[in-house]
């Protein structure tokens, strides 16, 4: 099975759903809901540099908390 390189823009898209959401709004990802139906299907590989953004993005311009981030990374794993 090919591995793909998911890089941040590809990706932010499921953690901005997923952060609008604990504030009590609702948007799509469709980029993100694809990738997450078809990992089973291709095997999809994240850096440490691009795992690194998405963190410092959320601190930086969404005023995130550590374990809320720790969280959502958790639950996008595929």
């Amino acid at each position: 099975m090919e591995r793909f390189y998911l890089d941040t823009n590809i990706i932010f898209s499921y953690f901005l759903k997923k952060f609008s959401e604990k504030k009590g709004r609702k948007i799509e990802a469709k980029i993100a809901n694809f990738l997450m139906n078809s990992s089973q299907r291709v095997k999809y590989v994240v850096s440490a540099l691009t795992k690194a953004e998405i963190v410092r993005k959320l601190r930086s311009e969404f005023n995130s908390e550590e374990d809320d981030i720790k969280e959502m990374w958790e639950d996008f794993s595929f």
